[in-house]
């Protein structure tokens, strides 16, 4: 290696004044987890809501949508009782 700048983690060409590794907040995660959840809560009910129109028993699909969110609701709620969502 020309320098021993080659050789840091994240080698730019400058010098290197912290340690690469570092301790995250653990609230950066639950909030990242949270988001993944709700995120793919609307991938997986768009389909449902675009294809409901064409069943013969609409109401079912709204019955089974709304037991799909309402268990979902029961897990944000029980996450904000627990002070997941609350920022130090």
């Amino acid at each position: 290696m020309p320098t021993p700048t080659k050789g840091e983690t994240y080698e730019c060409g400058a010098e290197v004044f912290t340690d690469a590794w570092r301790q995250q907040n653990l609230h950066v995660y639950i909030f990242a987890l949270l988001f993944v959840v709700f995120d793919v809560e609307l991938a997986l009910l768009a389909p449902v809501v675009l294809v409901a129109k064409s069943l013969n028993a609409p109401w079912l699909v709204f019955v089974e949508v709304a037991m799909f969110i309402v268990i979902l609701g029961a897990g944000l709620l029980y996450a904000w009782r627990k002070g997941a969502l609350t920022w130090e």
